[in-house]
């Protein structure tokens, strides 16, 4: 069963311009009544002196009484501030000046051009105490099939596509803009202003994701904290990368890299020949802060080569 409050409406009244057309008007309405009273004798007889009756009282305005609010003016039976009252506090549900709630899921097209459908937003949990995106007025859009997401606070002012699903995400998830297919990720606290591709899926990602754009196929990669200000290509997946991985610059078909905590130089290093190759290479920085890449060739011999800046 769903309960819909509605918050706001509005009397929109066809304005009568002359005596002349209200008592035209309320002639019309009087013979509807008498009509449905239905006298099978006399109804002449009673007819007039009603009708007589009524037009003085319409005509008279010493006896009209003016209605509660203006034509066309929103009314509520609900304050603009409304509260929830709640054991740990208050939660203020916003509205606009018209009395308008503002929408936590929308039917706007996406950025994809997909029209949403409520019928499939299901089965999502908001934790928290203070949810933003109940308390902070804030329009979220979603695509198509948005559920079995756990939320926690500060959730708003996203973009997002079709099928966003399966995802555990922390607080402060807020000004990213998301293609289709964002699924199974498990994403910590502080993740914004990114804009990301289609299939995004499978990533375990540590706290401090923000600033990146991010291409098509970003799957299976585990993050710790701080991948920020990156610029990546297409099919960027099953990696592993270090703390604070920032201002970074990677192309396509990057995959199977384990890389360091504080390893800044993708784009001004020259590892071209062996990042973007379907085996397993580690990026690492040495005790002079020159940067390295280690691997094993086809013979199993241990490699390792050094950046070229």
């Amino acid at each position: 069963m769903t309960l819909k409050i509605i918050r706001q409406w509005y009397l929109d009244v066809k304005m009568v311009t002359s005596i002349e057309e209200l008592i035209l008007l309320k002639i019309m309405i009087l013979g509807l009544i008498i009509e449905m009273l239905n006298l099978e004798d006399g109804r002449l007889k009673y007819q007039i002196p009603i009708v007589m009756v009524l037009l003085t009282i319409f005509s008279d305005t010493s006896s009209w009484k003016r209605f509660e609010w203006n034509n066309l003016q929103y009314v509520s039976a609900l304050e603009s501030n409304w509260y929830l009252n709640a054991d740990y506090g208050y939660w203020l549900i916003p509205t606009t000046s018209n009395y308008k709630d503002y929408n936590l899921f929308s039917t706007a097209p996406t950025t994809s051009g997909v029209q949403s459908n409520y019928e499939n937003i299901y089965k999502n949990k908001f934790d928290g105490n203070n949810t933003n995106i109940i308390t902070n007025s804030n329009t979220v859009f979603f695509g198509n099939y948005f559920y079995n997401n756990t939320i926690g606070d500060y959730f708003y002012n996203n973009t997002i596509g079709i099928n966003f699903n399966y995802n555990t995400i922390g607080n402060y998830f807020y000004n990213n803009t998301i293609g289709n297919n964002f699924y199974s990720n498990t994403i910590g606290d502080s993740f914004y202003n990114n804009t990301i591709g289609n299939n995004f899926s499978s990533n375990t990602i540590g706290d401090s994701f923000y600033n990146n754009t991010i291409g098509d196929y970003f799957f299976s990669n585990t993050f710790m904290s701080g991948f920020n200000s990156n610029t990546i290509g297409d099919e960027f997946s099953n990696n592993t990368i270090g703390y604070n991985f920032n201002s970074n610059t990677i192309g396509n078909y990057f995959q199977y890299n384990t890389i360091c905590d504080n390893f800044n130089a993708i784009g001004s290093s020259d590892f071209t020949t062996y990042v973007y190759q379907p085996y397993n290479k580690e990026l690492f920085t040495n005790s002079d802060n020159e940067q390295y890449l280690r691997y094993y060739d086809g013979n199993n011999v241990l490699q390792i080569v050094q950046a070229i800046l």
